[in-house]
Order: C-alpha cells, then sequence, then structure tokens
C-alpha cells in the first residue's frame, strides 16, 4: 500500500520547553512501544542533536509497524 502523502508529517520549533506528542488511535484498547535513541555527532565526536525513533504496536501480532515516528532535536538552532 502507497500512502501518499504520509498520514501525518511536521516540523516546528521549541525552545525551553517539552514536547508532547499525543497519538489517538481509537480502534485499539492498547498501544505499546518500543523507543530507539541515538546522538547526532560531529567528525571529533561532539553531539550536535539527538535522534529518537519511536515504534508502536497497536494490536496483539507483534509486529511493531502500525505507528512510526522519527524525532530529531538539535541542540543549537543553525
Amino acid at each position: 500500500m502507497d500512502i501518499n502523502p504520509p498520514l501525518a508529517q511536521g516540523a516546528d520549533f521549541v525552545q525551553n520547553g517539552q514536547v508532547k506528542l499525543l497519538i489517538d488511535e481509537p480502534q485499539s484498547a492498547a498501544l505499546s512501544s518500543s523507543i530507539n535513541t541515538y546522538n547526532i555527532t560531529t567528525n571529533d565526536g561532539s553531539v550536535i542533536g539527538y535522534g529518537y525513533n519511536i515504534s508502536i504496536e497497536d494490536q496483539n501480532d507483534g509486529d511493531y509497524n502500525d505507528v512510526a515516528i522519527s524525532l530529531v532535536a538539535w541542540k543549537n538552532k543553525g
């Protein structure tokens, strides 16, 4: 299945605050998630940002491919 455009996409600038992400999946009684984090580094190893990949399971088949979210946060505005 080719979903074009994606169901949701976007970008925003958040400063001195908390990022909140609301996921509404009304057909599911529960959501399970797997979160993987990583650092974005320069050639010398300095951390300049952070990445988060979130995979969500909304049923009971355990494939964690029902919702996929990628977030990137930079330490400085460039």
